[in-house]
């Protein structure tokens, strides 16, 4: 998988888009304008495009120079009698050219025009158009395999299941503005949210549901695309957004996952809970560390409340007396100060001993 697939990409600047169609076809030309503005930031100058009585598109096209992109709309209806290559070489190729204007030419049925336009950019599908205004690049239709979710994700916002996932980033990123992926499976709320926020450059020092919460408030805004990959454990569906963002659901892996830093010691430590205790208090302590270097400390609160339970089993009374003060530090900044104070109490019961807790 490119690396590319999973950055944020910088988001485009506003761009114009000057329609041109006869009378006949403005409620096929209203369609594509408003499949267009969907969940993008393009202005249309719709009904500046329409022609007038006696105007053909070449005519059209020049007005269509104060604008980003003109879109030009074939039909039996639209095209000129005659073809006069001097006429429309200038409003379709020349003019735009000297202009730095981009033309596309989208069929509505099969009509005559020169073949020399069907060189260039030319759609059958508004989908493919879209993506080209958006980035200019030309691409190929949607295969059929990915139509369904094409329209269910690409098309609008929405919610959709489906293990065509990494075909369907492949194909279809271009129609968002970012796209991230998150391992889900077994993992916690403070885990996948610390992840997806740290992708996203979201500072998240709250408890896990707050930290869903803010993530989901800042995805209505974006055009974005999450790919929540074993994502059908409660904790993954607090992270489905709404507004703009669509969510792609997996029931499985759909691709090789080499995890680095925090989740890779998370990965570790799942990996070790059966093992020797020594391990998992170092792996503990890792996660601890990392997770409040970067502010994530729902993550470290979470492995700490792990600690201090199994080491009250275990008797250890050292490594709780080091989880208790991880946990008071980090109820403090929660401003949860009853349950700091509850287990400062713990603390400093007469008899035990209160050591520093000493990060790897």
């Amino acid at each position: 998988m490119p690396a590319w697939l999973s950055e944020a990409r910088t988001l485009l600047p506003v761009i114009t888009v000057f329609p041109c169609y006869a009378e006949a076809d403005r409620e096929y030309a209203l369609e594509t304008s408003n499949f267009l503005a969907r969940n993008t930031d393009l202005r249309i100058f719709f009904e500046e495009g329409a022609l007038r009585a006696d105007e053909t598109l070449i005519e059209k096209a020049r007005e269509g120079l104060i604008a980003d992109v003109i879109v030009v709309t074939l039909s039996p209806d639209s095209v000129p009698l005659q073809w006069v290559r001097k006429q429309w070489e200038e409003a379709f190729v020349t003019g735009p050219l000297r202009e730095g204007v981009r033309i596309g030419f989208l069929i509505r049925s099969e009509c005559a025009f020169p073949k020399v336009l069907r060189q260039d950019a030319l759609f059958t599908d508004r989908r493919s158009l879209k993506r080209w205004i958006r980035t200019g690049q030309r691409s190929h239709p949607t295969p059929g395999s990915l139509e369904a979710l094409a329209i269910q994700l690409s098309d609008q916002p929405g919610v959709a299941e489906s293990n065509l996932a990494n075909e369907f980033v492949q194909e279809c990123s271009t129609d968002f503005d970012a796209v991230f992926w998150l391992r889900c499976g077994d993992r916690t709320l403070a885990q996948l949210a610390g992840d997806l926020g740290c992708q996203m450059g979201l500072p998240l020092e709250g408890e896990p549901c707050e930290n869903a919460a803010s993530i989901r408030r800042h995805c209505a805004s974006q055009r974005w695309l999450i790919v929540l990959e074993e994502g059908c454990s409660e904790d993954a569906r607090q992270l489905v957004c709404n507004g703009l963002t669509s969510t792609l659901i997996t029931d499985s892996r759909v691709r090789d996952y080499q995890p680095t830093g925090l989740p890779a010691v998370q990965q570790g430590f799942a990996a070790s809970l059966k093992g020797d205790w020594s391990k998992l208090c170092s792996l503990a302590r890792q996660i601890g560390a990392l997770a409040r270097q970067q502010n994530r400390f729902a993550e470290a609160f979470e492995v700490m409340e792990w600690l201090d339970t199994a080491s009250q089993s275990r008797g250890d009374e050292p490594v709780r007396q080091e989880a208790l003060r991880e946990q008071i530090w980090i109820l403090e900044q929660w401003n949860r100060l009853d349950d700091a104070d509850r287990l400062r109490h713990e603390l400093r019961r007469p008899g035990q001993r209160q050591t520093v807790f000493q990060f790897v």
